[in-house]
Formats: C-alpha cells, structure tokens, sequence
C-alpha cells in the first residue's frame, strides 16, 4: 500500500527542482516486488521498479522532480503501486496534495511576484531546516537554506505575473 506522499515543497519556481517522499508498504502475507510510479496531475514524474519488500515492512522513497519544461499551473501529486495479486486495491494509490509550479519567486503561489514574496524571502534570510524561520517554499532554488540566491530569484522576478 502507499501509506504516505509528501511533497517538499507546496510551491516550486518552474525550472527548479524539488522531492516528493512516498512510503510504500506491504501489508500482505508475502514477500512482493512492485513498481512505485508517481504522478503530477496524469504526468509520470518517475517510476521505480522492482521494490521488494518482505511481509510487514515498509520503505521510503525520494523521488526528484525537476519542473524545467512543465507548465505553470496547479498539479496534484499522486503515487500509484502496479496492481499485486491482492482483493483490496484501494490503498494501491495516495494524493499527496498540490504543488504550484509558478514563477521562480512567486514563493506564495498566487501567480506573481509582488512585495509579499521579496519580504518573505528576506525575512527568512539566514534560515535552513530546523531553524524557525524555515519553510522550504522560500528556498527557491533547493540549496537547503533561504540565502542571496533565493533572495535575487525573487527580485530579478519582481512584477512577474501569469
């Protein structure tokens, strides 16, 4: 079953990348090998293949999600096992939620690059994970910390719509 999709972000700037953490388990009697493929809207972002896994375990995966070439727009984030033979089929995908793919700087998600996404930027300034400034949407080019790069993403954006 897919037990649990997390995105890593809720909002990416389009040409960045980002993770979707998906665990996946066996819940059967029996060792089972099945392919894991995940989705934004009906578009394959990756599949893995032959996941085994014994009776009882699970495993989590990170899977990448480079938005070069996708469209703006909202995308639901799905992942989806390869039927086993099984009765219960219905925990064999999850929606993990929405992802924004918007303006490198649009850290907010509202289609443009105004005030609100500069500031939030610079307030965070300094953060990484853990700290309590941290959000990972303001980390706009994946680094693991909200520096002068997210921060020039932002205002080379500045006035963006779409």
């Amino acid at each position: 079953m897919v037990s649990n999709v997390t995105p890593s972000k809720t909002v990416v700037g389009q040409g960045y990348s980002m993770f979707i953490n998906v665990t996946v388990e066996n819940q059967g009697p029996y060792t089972e090998t099945f392919n894991v493929t995940v989705y934004a809207n009906t578009t394959i972002i990756e599949t893995k293949t032959n996941i085994t896994l014994t009776s009882g375990s699970s495993t989590a995966l990170t899977i990448p999600w480079n938005t070069t070439g996708i469209a703006e727009g909202n995308y639901t984030i799905t992942a989806h096992i390869t039927p086993l033979p099984e009765t219960d089929t219905t925990d064999n995908s999850l929606t993990g939620g929405t992802v924004v793919v918007t303006i490198p700087g649009d850290v907010n998600g509202d289609h443009k690059v105004d005030l609100k996404d500069v500031f939030a930027v610079a307030l965070a300034y300094g953060s990484y994970p853990g700290h309590p400034m941290w959000n990972p949407n303001l980390d706009i080019n994946g680094d693991q910390k909200v520096d002068l790069k997210d921060y020039f993403a932002a205002v080379l954006n500045y006035g963006e719509s779409w």
